[in-house]
């Protein structure tokens, strides 16, 4: 029987709390076939995947496993045929996404792509914890241009999926922050998996937020209000100090005033902080397994 939403059984615990040791230490973790998340030295590699760089907090990718995943349920409307390239559609990232669709298939199996007037959306089945633990799928709009820009929302894999969130989400939309665009964690000409695996990587931190009541390595913040409301006490501080949350910049936000720094955040966001949500049309595609994938143009802010 396939584990439920988020449950985490205790012989997953150890490896769980591995990785979330190697992120708040800014060592090396990897990302295996599935989406497999690991704090392992030396590489594992086998025939079925090759290494790709090594990841530190959530950059890069890495080498691949044997296992194979469980059936993935649900039926498409236009799904494209493994190794079958999109023909339609022009942008920067055309080439790069669609010569990176056969490596993304391998790894990450059970995989699904849809053509779209100006990218193309995937379904991509991710286990952090491996085959054995939470299944979670990743629901990604990519675009060919630069703008709009990508956007993917996961959910965990349960009789009624659940969205995941909404810790590490963006505004207004509620998709995936897994990284910011300016620190270089991906890049288009690396290819899909490379993305899905950092992706995978957000997934594990969730599964570790709800193990450990914290998010494991570095994460980013936008002011006072936001990091009062967001950030626990024993989390890393967002500003590179190494230091947790509570001892390093929590007393100065306590002596912000809280009415102007909520007005500053609302300023940035464009909304408060209870107001994320996912679009309609993602929300109606996953409710309808996928029957019929939304325009990106209609969905991606």
């Amino acid at each position: 029987m396939a584990p439920s939403a988020r449950t985490v059984s205790p012989q997953l615990l150890p490896a769980l709390q591995r990785v979330g040791s190697a992120l708040d230490r800014g060592r090396s973790i990897r990302v295996l076939k599935g989406g497999k998340v690991v704090a392992e030295e030396p590489y594992v590699v086998d025939d079925e995947r090759k290494p790709h760089n090594e990841t530190h907090g959530t950059q890069g990718s890495a080498a691949g496993s044997r296992q194979r995943p469980a059936g993935w349920e649900g039926t498409a409307r236009r799904p494209w045929p493994a190794g079958t390239l999109l023909q339609t559609g022009s942008g920067d990232y055309r080439i790069a996404f669609e010569e990176s669709l056969p490596d993304l298939r391998l790894n990450y199996p059970g995989t699904r792509v849809w053509d779209d007037e100006i990218g193309l959306w995937t379904v991509v089945p991710s286990f952090p914890l491996g085959f054995d633990g939470p299944q979670a799928f990743l629901v990604a709009g990519l675009p060919y241009q630069a703008t709009p820009k990508r956007r993917c929302w996961g959910y965990w894999k349960a009789r009624r999926p659940r969205w995941i969130g909404p810790r590490h989400t963006n505004f207004p939309e509620a998709s995936i922050c897994a990284f910011s665009e300016d620190v270089g964690a991906w890049r288009p000409d690396q290819g899909l998996s490379e993305l899905f695996d950092v992706y995978s990587v957000w997934l594990v931190c969730q599964l570790h937020l709800q193990a450990f009541k914290r998010w494991p390595g570095p994460q980013h913040s936008i002011n006072s209000y936001y990091r009062l409301h967001e950030f626990r006490e024993g989390e890393l501080c967002s500003c590179d100090s190494g230091r947790t949350y509570f001892e390093c910049h929590r007393p100065q936000d306590l002596l912000e005033d809280p009415t102007r720094a909520e007005q500053e955040f609302r300023a940035f966001a464009g909304i408060g902080l209870a107001d994320r949500r996912v679009p309609k049309g993602v929300t109606r595609f996953v409710e309808s397994n996928f029957a019929e994938a939304p325009s990106l143009m209609d969905v991606l802010p």
